[in-house]
Formats: structure tokens, sequence, C-alpha cells
């Protein structure tokens, strides 16, 4: 129970260094709303003030892009995504424990600041040991279940 109330205590966004991190969008973070797609994050462009937000919630990562009145997205690859000076950018960090982009590992990020670099990674982790753990909190079977296929 002390985890969950240190949860319950953190902001909902975090401002700093011209980064914004927030778990859904930025745009009525509280609602926890989806960016799945480009008007989803052209409402949320319209509440970001820094030029980077890192977000999740959707466990899909991807990269959104605004310049000018332009929103563009890109799915990561393994080279490193480049934040140009100039544009806004709101990136979806993946999912460490449960993905939901058809690829089972683990996803996060890195990023560099100075650089304005980002990096997606992806690692291997145990999925059965994962899965035995939702049984046993009493989870929903199909949750657990989706994590072998990353959906």
């Amino acid at each position: 129970m002390k985890d969950k109330a240190w949860v319950r205590a953190l902001p909902l966004v975090l401002e700093k260094n011209d980064i914004m991190l927030v778990h859904a969008s930025p745009w009525r973070p509280e609602t926890f709303s989806y960016v799945h797609n480009d008007e989803d994050a052209k409402a949320s462009f319209k509440s970001l003030v820094p030029s980077v937000a890192f977000i999740g919630h959707t466990h899909v990562p991807v990269i959104w892009e605004v310049t000018g009145k332009e929103i563009r997205h890109t799915v990561p690859g393994d080279a490193p995504a480049i934040l140009y000076n100039g544009s806004r950018y709101m990136v979806n960090v993946g999912s460490v424990g449960q993905p939901r982009d058809d690829d089972p590992r683990a996803c996060y990020v890195i990023y560099d600041p100075t650089r304005k670099a980002v990096w997606f990674r992806r690692i291997p982790y145990d999925i059965a040991k994962a899965q035995n753990r939702f049984h046993g909190a009493g989870l929903v079977s199909r949750s657990a279940n989706r994590l072998e296929r990353g959906e």
C-alpha cells in the first residue's frame, strides 16, 4: 500500500529544462486521454509549451513532430531520432511491461538533451514470469496472454 500512495502522490505533469513528462497527453492530463493518431496529437500540441514531451499510455512507440501547422509521425527504428530546433515533439516511449506494437520485448528510450537525440531500445524479458504475476494478482487472463504477442 505504501507504494500505491507514493505513485498517487506523483504529479501528473513534470516540466524541466524545456522537457515535459506526462503519462498520457499534455492536453488535460488528468483525463488520461490517449494519443493514438495525428488528430489526437494536434490537440495535445495545443497544450504543449516545452519543445519535447515524453508520453506513454498507448504503449506504442512513436514520435510526433509539429513544425508550423504540419504534424507528422514516425515509427522509431534502431538509429537515433534527432529532434530539430524549431520543431516540437511528442515522443511515446512505448512500454517496459506491456508493449502493444506487436513486439513483445520491453521498450524504453534514452534521451540526450545536448545532442537532442532519442534512442529507442528493446530488450527481452521473462514474459512467463510476468504472466504468472498477472494470474497471481487475479488480473484478466487476456492481459497476461497478449504479452507473448506484444498486443
